[in-house]
């Protein structure tokens, strides 16, 4: 299901690895991007105007942001973080 349904940047050789039981690593030298996975696959047809996000505040009110408009709004924040120098990595 991984393989059919996820977008890979590196795939996995090994679904499970567990040389260091009980510290289980999945898809341990498979990369993906999740904003790709989760945004930018369904920018495509009609689906890009379906709801990607919905948001209920406290007092009722509701936001809706369709897939287009998600994908404007993480570029948007992806820009201003470069803007102040914050680079990609991997934390720690």
């Amino acid at each position: 299901m991984a393989r059919e349904h996820l977008l890979w940047e590196q795939p996995f050789s090994q679904v499970l690895d567990g040389r260091e039981a009980p510290f289980y690593r999945w898809f341990a030298d498979g990369s993906l991007n999740v904003a790709k996975n989760c945004i930018d696959r369904h920018l495509h047809g009609a689906q890009k105007h379906k709801a990607a996000l919905i948001w209920e505040g406290e007092d009722g009110s509701v936001k809706t942001l369709t897939y287009a408009q998600l994908h404007r709004e993480v570029n948007l924040f992806a820009n201003a973080l470069r803007a102040e120098k914050v680079e990609a990595g991997i934390g720690s």
